[in-house]
């Protein structure tokens, strides 16, 4: 099994494992979040299967998701969107936050390995986007853990665009 391989059942694995926790989830924006994430995984699993297909130029899909979840955590503040998250959900965000993790760290090492630009690139673009999925787990679970002054931070820095 190739690199590529390996990262497209691991994309394949993460789209898998956010499906089953938005399905237990029972926060209808955390449920959202979830199955956004499982779609971004799709697009990384696209963008790899391309690359271990030899294509030249990988077509980068960018995520919108940063701005999609603060716009969900706004609209359940606005709503007052009851938080109904069992203890074994916030475990589920916090596995899912590790391998996150894990995936960034995979694909920057990776990306120092190669020297071929266009792989490198692919690469580093996937740690970049796997970097917005670990802010969006670390504020789920930060969110879980203390709704109150998570929602009552004006300044919203918690999402911003890096």
């Amino acid at each position: 099994m190739n690199i590529f391989e390996y990262a497209m059942q691991m994309e394949k694995d993460g789209e898998k494992y956010y499906r089953e926790i938005a399905a237990k989830c029972h926060a209808p924006g955390f449920e959202r979040i979830l199955n956004w994430m499982a779609e971004d995984e799709v697009k990384h699993y696209n963008i790899l299967s391309k690359l271990n297909e030899r294509a030249r130029h990988p077509e980068l899909l960018e995520s919108d998701i940063l701005t999609n979840t603060k716009n969900v955590f706004q609209q359940m503040r606005d709503e007052n969107e009851p938080l109904q998250c069992l203890p074994t959900e916030t475990d589920l965000y916090r596995k899912a936050l590790e391998i996150e993790q894990k995936s960034q760290q995979f694909y920057l090492e990776e990306s120092e390995k190669t020297e071929n630009h266009p792989q490198k690139e692919v690469l580093l673009h996937l740690a970049k986007e796997e970097g917005k999925h670990v802010r969006i787990l670390q504020n789920l679970v930060d969110f879980v853990a203390a709704p109150e002054s998570w929602l009552e931070d004006a300044e919203w820095y918690h999402l911003d665009n890096y």
